[in-house]
């Protein structure tokens, strides 16, 4: 089973369709787990129905804003799928997009990473260039096996700076950089919000059109680059990846 870890905040416009493209998965053995980071805008009351008409809807609702790293802690943490993956839920996945995931690990045995590619879009579902860039390699959509990811790497940092992509290359520098799979189609659409948590780190430059430029913030920069020098450290094996933040202990 696979079990979709959906961190969502203020996301009532966005929320029934980001979850409904999870149940529609041609591949149906899986349980979505949503972690409601105190939402005042209606969100858990529509996840709450969504979870009583289907029984693969889990619903975690935190009484005080705790944050993307944390509340995927705790959806990571319940998870009784064998295999986890994520959405954020202002997103949507194509509904293949499970099952090809599924497919890569059976074609690779060796894999402990999968991933697809995604296209950012704008209300009206149409695909934006960003930074010159049509499709990307979708990071949030990475697929492993929950066990052994957990005991070599731990949980995601507790923070708001790039906590996906540590995540990611913490995975790679646990398991090597041949342990990733790509799958070279874009399966994942990411729904550009000027007040989403992704663009509360950066500055938007331009945004005309269906173009988008952004940089991100000197503080995202600099914090960035100290985890690469961590990233670093761990692929030479001097730093463990694994981080398990001492209150999810």
């Amino acid at each position: 089973m696979v079990s979709v870890v959906v961190a969502t905040r203020n996301d009532a416009a966005t929320i029934y369709e980001s979850i409904t493209s999870i149940l529609n998965q041609s591949y149906t053995s899986l349980e979505v787990i949503v972690v409601d980071d105190a939402s005042d805008d209606g969100t858990e009351e529509i996840v709450e129905k969504l979870a009583a008409v289907d029984s693969r809807v889990r619903v975690v609702v935190n009484k005080a804003r705790q944050g993307t790293g944390k509340s995927r802690n705790k959806g990571i943490l319940i998870a009784t799928g064998q295999y986890i993956t994520f959405q954020d839920g202002d997103d949507t996945s194509l509904d293949n997009r499970i099952a090809l995931q599924m497919a890569a690990f059976d074609k690779h045995p060796g894999a402990k990473l999968v991933l697809c590619n995604y296209v950012r879009v704008n209300e009206k579902r149409q695909s934006l260039l960003v930074n010159d860039k049509r499709t990307m390699k979708c990071i949030i959509s990475m697929m492993f096996r929950r066990e052994e990811v957990l005991d070599k790497v731990g949980l995601f940092r507790e923070e708001s700076v790039s906590e996906d992509a540590d995540y990611y290359e913490r995975i790679k520098a646990a398991f090597g950089p041949d342990s990733e799979v790509v799958i070279f189609r874009t399966l994942y659409r990411a729904l550009f919000r000027r007040h989403s948590a992704f663009f509360s780190s950066a500055h938007i430059v331009e945004a005309s059109g269906r173009r988008l430029l952004f940089e991100r913030s000197e503080d995202a920069i600099r914090r960035w680059r100290e985890m690469q020098a961590e990233h670093s450290e761990m692929r030479s094996g001097v730093r463990s990846p694994r981080i398990y933040p001492n209150d999810n202990d």
